[in-house]
């Protein structure tokens, strides 16, 4: 699979800035339009056949899927956007268990792990 980010409702400038870091790190950069947020992670990167629905409810967080990259160049690339000032609260690695599941379902995920993280943080 090749290495790939998918970004969700970012703004310009943080696009801009995260397309450079992919660039240079030769990760492929696509960001996904709000139509598509109930897709399956599977259709947005070319794996399965995209579904005819359409998107109800788009969300509004920012959200990163990365797809192909090992933990070395996950990481990497974590500290990279950091360091341009682009990080994005709300981040996924693809998974087998994961690949199949709509985005805006992804994001309800993401969004109760990030809850329990911060309570932990306190």
């Amino acid at each position: 699979m090749p290495k790939t980010v998918l970004c969700f409702n970012l703004s310009a400038e943080k696009s801009a800035r995260i397309k450079a870091v992919a660039g240079k790190s030769k990760i492929e950069f696509k960001e996904v339009p709000q139509a598509d947020f109930s897709q399956k992670i599977a259709a947005l990167l070319g794996i399965c056949e995209r579904e005819n629905l359409l998107c109800l409810s788009p969300f509004k967080e920012e959200m990163l899927i990365m797809a192909g990259l090992t933990r070395e160049q996950m990481h990497s690339f974590i500290d990279d956007i950091k360091r341009e000032n682009a990080s994005v609260d709300l981040k996924a690695v693809l998974t087998p268990f994961n690949l199949t599941w709509r985005c805006d379902d992804l994001l309800e995920e993401l969004k109760k792990e990030h809850e329990v993280m911060n309570k932990m943080k306190k």
